[in-house]
């Protein structure tokens, strides 16, 4: 109980000024007074006062505040904002777990997302994933001679055999590339040892590439070893023959001469035998005359001029020698042929020193027959 107003009464508190309170008064004990509100109001900082909820603080929503009918607030954002998880807050849609989108969200005016993808991947069917990956291969992306691999989310390209370059521009290649590698081939006299003989003769220069093969002739200029001799990569020898051991991807050094090794080997008694049309020294090539002109000699009657000595019946044979890069050196035998080269030679007072070829190493063939037999060897219309 509380004093009254005219200070002789002792009344409840309620009683007096309503308590204080804008609305319901309830005493509490004898002196003390709680303040309600209706269902619609809530209690001011001071506890006298009912007020809408949005008169305090707008509701605490960062927005639009609605009061509702059971005394509490209610947030409203803009059309392009959304409520954050505290439904006070107005956020973008995209600012709450990416909008749900696993990779680009793009705000919209409406308060939704759209979400879409790297160029790499396309949407899903819930129009939120980009589970598919884009094959970019399809869009033709590389050079015409090159291979497009795709991957997830990339593609790579890859010029083919034959070429090099990045995959998006890819150049043929030529024997003179720096990747290439050249192979000497000769053929020698066989002696007894190991030391090679006398030169017989030089026969075209290999050089490898990645998918082609060149020889570089007398004349300087090269040649695809497939325009020379057609059958040059079909023909086998007894078991010589080995897989194509180049790859346009091996670029160790160690492994490029080990490879180099074994085609050069393989590849030179190719070249010989090629060269010597199986099992004849007959074969007519150009030499040099000594008087700045050019004469059809055999084969046979060449070595014989180049190794400068008498071969008297049986002969010795001829040894296909190989060296792998651009200087001869210490050159490696690879196959030795099985026919024989015979020379004779004669001491003439006003020619010099003359040496023939003696086909067939015949000992009883006298000079004046080798003539006639050098003479039979030559094409019609060949000047002597």
């Amino acid at each position: 109980m509380v004093l009254g107003a005219d200070t002789v009464t002792c009344v409840l508190p309620c009683s007096i000024n309503h308590g204080g309170c804008s609305h319901s008064c309830q005493n509490v004990g004898d002196a003390s007074t709680i303040c309600t509100c209706p269902r619609d109001l809530i209690l001011s900082p001071g506890k006298k006062r009912c007020v809408t909820p949005c008169s305090l603080g707008n509701g605490g929503c960062s927005n639009t505040c609605q009061n509702s009918n059971v005394g509490t607030a209610i947030c409203k954002c803009p059309a392009e904002l959304v409520l954050a998880s505290d439904n006070k807050n107005c956020v973008p849609p995209c600012s709450i777990n990416n909008g749900g989108c696993s990779y680009i969200c793009t705000d919209l005016m409406n308060g939704t997302v759209r979400c879409s993808c790297p160029t790499t991947f396309l949407l899903g069917a819930d129009k939120m994933t980009c589970d598919t990956d884009v094959n970019e291969c399809l869009e033709n992306p590389c050079a015409a001679n090159a291979t497009c691999t795709n991957s997830p989310g990339s593609f790579s390209c890859v010029c083919h055999c034959g070429f090099h370059g990045n995959g998006f521009t890819c150049i043929a290649e030529e024997p003179t590339d720096e990747t290439s590698m050249s192979c000497g081939c000769r053929l020698r006299l066989e002696v007894d040892g190991l030391t090679p003989g006398p030169v017989l003769f030089d026969l075209p220069t290999l050089y490898y590439g990645a998918a082609n093969t060149w020889i570089k002739e007398s004349d300087g200029k090269f040649y695809n070893i497939l325009d020379k001799h057609p059958t040059f990569q079909q023909n086998s020898f007894g078991n010589r023959s080995s897989p194509n051991l180049w790859s346009a991807h091996i670029y160790k050094r160690t492994e490029k001469c080990l490879i180099l090794y074994q085609k050069c080997s393989r590849d030179c008694e190719k070249l010989a035998r090629l060269t010597l049309r199986e099992q004849t020294l007959s074969t007519n090539v150009t030499s040099s005359s000594g008087f700045g002109k050019t004469i059809q000699k055999s084969m046979g009657q060449i070595m014989c001029e180049r190794s400068n000595d008498f071969l008297p019946p049986p002969g010795k044979r001829i040894v296909v020698y190989y060296h792998p890069g651009h200087q001869y050196g210490n050159e490696i035998s690879t196959f030795v042929f099985h026919f024989r080269l015979c020379c004779s030679t004669l001491s003439l007072a006003d020619i010099g020193h003359v040496t023939l070829w003696n086909k067939k190493c015949d000992p009883g063939i006298n000079f004046p027959q080798l003539i006639v037999q050098w003479s039979a060897l030559l094409p019609l219309g060949t000047k002597r």
